[in-house]
């Protein structure tokens, strides 16, 4: 979120931020605003794999998943960013052996379809996002994991300040996908 002058709001003044459960009702038309914004950086996300970039294909894609959990984050009612849980997808189950690590939905819990809007990168929003991720799987006494395909440096470099630990990478249709996991609670 950028004052009228384009830099960052005074932290004295700014309106809190808002990490909320989704409601497609309330959330999805400026979620889906704001992958049309996505889709236009470089890397694209999600990927042109994943979508051909149109609201359709956009709103197809951040569609819900059976006992997946989602949340927006929102400053004066504009979402800035989403991320999900889920359940292991099969891609990572199949190669988590490669890793070194057995990844189910008993012992694992994915960080999917995390997204936040460029203008207020650094500004607190992803971060809060991905620690209501992580808090909501490590509550169920698993596991954080996630992979992001390569490329997204600034993704990886916030995945590493967050204390998530590359275990490996792997050949994914969309390319090269480095797979972060967070320690066991305690460690």
């Amino acid at each position: 979120m950028r004052d009228v002058a384009g830099g960052l709001p005074d932290e004295a003044t700014a309106s809190p931020l808002v990490v909320e459960r989704y409601d497609a009702g309330r959330h999805k038309k400026a979620l889906v605003a704001l992958l049309l914004e996505l889709a236009a950086v470089d890397p694209p996300y999600p990927s042109r794999l994943s979508s051909d970039g149109t609201a359709e294909s956009l709103e197809s894609w951040l569609a819900a998943e059976p006992g997946a959990v989602d949340w927006v984050a929102t400053r004066d009612g504009e979402v800035l960013g989403h991320v999900r849980v889920t359940d292991p997808h099969p891609y990572l189950v199949a190669h988590g052996p490669a890793m070194g690590v057995e990844i189910d939905a008993q012992t694992h819990g994915e960080v999917v379809k995390f997204f936040v809007s460029t203008v207020c990168r650094r500004d607190g929003v992803g971060r809060s996002l991905l620690t209501t991720a992580m808090r909501h799987i490590e509550s169920s006494e698993r596991r954080p994991v996630l992979a992001v395909l390569d490329g997204s440096t600034g993704a990886i470099a916030f995945y590493n300040a967050m204390g998530l630990v590359e275990i490996g990478a792997f050949d994914g249709e969309e390319g090269l996908n480095h797979v972060f996991m967070g320690s066991p609670e305690g460690a």
